[in-house]
C-alpha cells in the first residue's frame, strides 16, 4: 500500500536527519522538491533543502526529531514533529546561547512514486525564537 511506503519513507528521512545523513535527501526527495513554510517564500529543489538543513545543523548539536504523530492518506503524509537541539552556533543571525531548545511543527508531505515532492510545514516559529532569547517586538517600537 503506498500509504504505509510514504510513512516509512518519511521515517527513514527523520532517522537520516538525526544521524545528520543529508545523502537521503538525494534518495527520498524528487530533485524539483517544493516546500512551502509558513512565513518563508517557497524553498525550490531538494539541493536547496539539503543546504537549509545543513544550516539547521551548522548552528544546532544534539539535534533529536521525533514523530508524535504520522498519518497518511492518498498521496499525502501528515507527520507532527517534536525537535529539540542546543543551540551551539549563530542561528538565524543569534549568537549561540547553549540553550536547549524546543520546536513543535507539523509537516504535510505529498508523495509521487516514493519520493517527496512538495510540504507545506508550518513550526512554532515565535515560541523558538523565545527560547533563543530573542525579544520581539511591534514595528516602529513600544505601543
Amino acid at each position: 500500500m503506498d500509504c504505509e511506503r510514504n510513512k516509512a519513507a518519511k521515517r527513514k528521512y527523520l532517522d537520516a536527519f538525526n544521524a545528520q545523513n543529508l545523502d537521503a535527501i538525494d534518495e527520498l526527495f524528487a530533485p524539483d522538491y517544493v516546500l512551502h513554510m509558513a512565513g518563508s517564500p517557497d524553498l525550490e529543489g531538494a539541493e536547496s533543502l539539503k543546504q537549509m538543513v545543513a544550516g539547521s545543523l551548522a548552528a544546532l548539536s544534539e539535534v533529536r526529531a521525533q514523530v508524535e504523530d504520522m498519518v497518511a492518506e492518498g498521496d499525502k503524509v501528515v507527520t507532527r514533529w517534536t525537535i529539540t537541539a542546543v543551540h551551539s552556533g549563530e542561528f538565524m543571525g543569534v549568537p549561540p546561547t547553549n540553550r536547549r531548545i524546543t520546536m513543535n511543527g507539523i509537516v504535510i508531505d505529498r508523495f509521487v512514486d516514493g519520493r517527496i515532492v512538495e510540504a507545506w510545514e508550518n513550526f512554532d516559529m515565535f515560541g523558538m525564537m523565545q527560547q533563543l532569547g530573542m525579544e520581539l517586538k511591534p514595528e516602529g517600537g513600544e505601543r
